[in-house]
């Protein structure tokens, strides 16, 4: 096949892949430990890296063999629910942000136990596992 030709066919089947695929990406959670909090950053893939418009956020404790998605330690989503995004960069630990409702309220994350934080986001997802070094209790 031709240079030309063979570069076509694979930027045609590059878009094709975009396309089947819906432009999806993967959201990345950044974990960080404060004095006394934890503070989590969304970020996108550099190509998308604009805004980050989050769905849904919730925080798992990992259970004796799979993750407690049951018994969230702390979930919120959009006000107006599934399909609603709102822009955000980064959350506090147990600081509701504005236009979001919470969903299950924060629990205390205990030092040295494995959890994973989830997000939704518009046209895309992404959870991080993370410890702490030290016991964490949400704001009242």
């Amino acid at each position: 096949m031709h240079r030309s030709a063979r570069s076509l066919f694979l930027l045609a089947i590059g878009s094709a892949a975009l396309m089947l695929q819906g432009c999806s990406y993967r959201l990345r959670i950044q974990v960080e430990e404060r004095s006394g909090s934890v503070r989590f950053h969304f970020k996108k893939p550099q190509p998308f890296a604009r805004t980050t418009r989050i769905s849904e956020f919730g925080v798992y404790r990992r259970g004796v063999s799979d993750w407690e998605y049951r018994a969230p330690l702390w979930t919120f989503e959009a006000a107006l629910g599934p399909g609603d995004f709102r822009e955000l960069a980064s959350v506090d630990y147990g600081d509701l942000p504005r236009s979001f409702s919470e969903e299950a309220p924060a629990a205390g994350l205990n030092a040295g136990e494995i959890y994973l934080a989830c997000a939704s986001g518009d046209g895309g997802g992404g959870c991080q596992k993370f410890t702490l070094n030290h016991d964490i209790n949400p704001p009242l």
